[in-house]
């Protein structure tokens, strides 16, 4: 659940959590790497639709325009078979 008071934080914490599961997914056994990809890809997606909701004052709609840009870029690179 997303706190409407803090997206910025939540859109972070979901950011954060999706790049740990990446280093997760190209570093850990062979075995594993698609299960990881698979969390990375979702908390990647999570982060970017709180971006995307998220009401900012204007001062932050750099931050926003950046965080939806590279992360995203590299969730497609490696989406998981049977995930849209």
């Amino acid at each position: 659940m997303v706190r409407e008071d803090t997206p910025v934080i939540d859109a972070q914490v979901w950011l954060d959590l999706g790049r740990i599961y990446r280093r997760l997914a190209e570093s850990g056994p062979g075995d594993e790497r698609d299960r990881w990809r698979e969390k990375a890809t979702v908390a990647l997606e999570r982060s970017a639709t709180v971006w995307r909701q998220a009401t900012l004052p204007t001062a932050l709609e750099s931050r926003r325009s950046a965080a939806l840009t590279a992360p995203m870029r590299s969730a497609r690179r490696w989406r998981v078979p049977g995930r849209r």
